[in-house]
């Protein structure tokens, strides 16, 4: 057994150096739909691209069909900041026996600015949304118009999961005690974790028993982790279910995360692996960082100042399973919306190597249906990762 782990390394040694070796391109799949930040597939082989104004749209064999599957415009504001529809999360259909599933919806609400997360009946048939039967599922408000993060998924456990940004861009809020992003007793700067369709006659969700914080007096039980300052984009391993989140830096470091239960993930103590400073004056947001039990990053990288060969906005993310791609097999590719920049993360060996250089402003990596690569940028493409051959 003394000379396994050191086989292992060779291994995934190989594997890093048979991946950076390969060359890889992108195949347009669709161009041209009006800010398309996310895309959801489905089991049916349809894709649904949500986009930045409040609409989703059905992508059926490279077209995309003129009438939506849910318009949201009127309540959706995109003006200020980082405002806007977000995207969608299908519920499964083994949990909706006998009555319509829900399509979950996340965006930025017109006029108050708030986070609304809100539930429609889900026509499979005609893949239409049913505005008048809105549920409205959580409204978080919001103090400036940034980090929302709004990402809606299901898991593979069934339950809704929520990434929720600090909604925080000032330096004053740095000085704001309690920190939201620490504060269990607020929502804002956490990943949630509801079951939806357990909820109780009249109420939006039911919170899962086995959330880590239920029993916490002054806790919000919704609560799965928290620290976080604006995680973006996350997605469930493969292998383990486990949820591997992004979280957008301030002024160095761009962060990529496994979710640890009840964990702590580090914001506003510290940016990536270091202990934040004030942007403004000098000393340490959190004299006591060097002290605190967090959870460090699985992988961080710099800003343009640290490292060129770094970004600025950091994007999730997909585990690979496509088998047109057997050397990125089991990796997570994650990008960066500035930069364009591609990389794949080793979950095991933590190794990271580039993928390939875009001049896409990337806004998700996520999977198809059949476990292709999708990736989808705001400049209106939708594309598929493959070898260049």
């Amino acid at each position: 057994m003394r000379h396994l782990r050191p086989l292992l390394l060779v291994l995934a040694l190989l594997a890093t150096q048979a991946a950076a070796q390969t060359a890889y391109r992108l195949e347009p799949l669709y161009e041209g739909l009006e800010k398309p930040v996310s895309a959801l597939a489905l089991t049916t082989g349809e894709v649904l691209l949500s986009s930045l104004d409040g609409r989703v749209y059905l992508l059926r064999g490279g077209h995309v069909r003129e009438e939506t599957v849910l318009d949201v415009t009127p309540r959706v504001t995109a003006l200020q900041g980082e405002q806007g529809f977000y995207g969608v999360a299908l519920e499964p259909a083994e949990a909706a026996v006998g009555r319509p599933r829900w399509l979950v919806a996340a965006f930025a609400e017109r006029d108050t600015g708030a986070l609304i997360v809100s539930a429609f009946p889900y026509d499979d048939a005609a893949h239409r949304a049913d505005l008048e039967a809105e549920r409205v599922v959580l409204r978080v408000e919001m103090p400036e118009p940034f980090h929302y993060a709004g990402q809606v998924r299901f898991g593979p456990d069934g339950m809704l999961w929520v990434s929720v940004g600090n909604g925080e861009r000032s330096p004053a809020y740095l000085r704001a005690r309690p920190y939201s992003s620490q504060d269990l007793s607020q929502l804002r700067g956490k990943l949630l974790r509801v079951d939806l369709s357990g909820a109780a006659p009249g109420e939006p969700y039911a919170v899962p028993a086995d959330n880590p914080f239920v029993d916490t007096p002054g806790a919000r039980p919704e609560v799965y982790a928290y620290g976080f300052r604006n995680p973006w984009k996350f997605t469930f391993r493969p292998d383990t279910g486990e949820a591997v989140v992004v979280d957008v830096g301030e002024d160095r470091w761009e962060e990529v995360s496994l979710v640890v239960k009840g964990g702590d993930h580090g914001w506003p103590a510290r940016e990536g692996y270091e202990c934040l400073s004030f942007p403004d004056a000098p000393g340490l947001v959190e004299p006591r960082c060097e002290e605190l039990d967090q959870v460090p990053p699985l992988h961080a990288y710099g800003h343009l100042t640290l490292d060129p060969a770094g970004g600025l906005s950091v994007v999730g993310g997909v585990v690979v399973r496509d088998p047109e791609l057997p050397e990125l097999a089991g990796r997570y590719l994650f990008a960066d919306f500035v930069v364009g920049r591609i990389w794949a993360l080793d979950l095991a060996a933590g190794g990271v190597e580039e993928v390939l250089d875009t001049d896409l402003p990337i806004t998700e990596l996520t999977e198809g249906p059949n476990g292709e690569v999708l990736v989808v940028a705001i400049n209106g493409t939708l594309a598929r990762l493959v070898p260049a051959r």
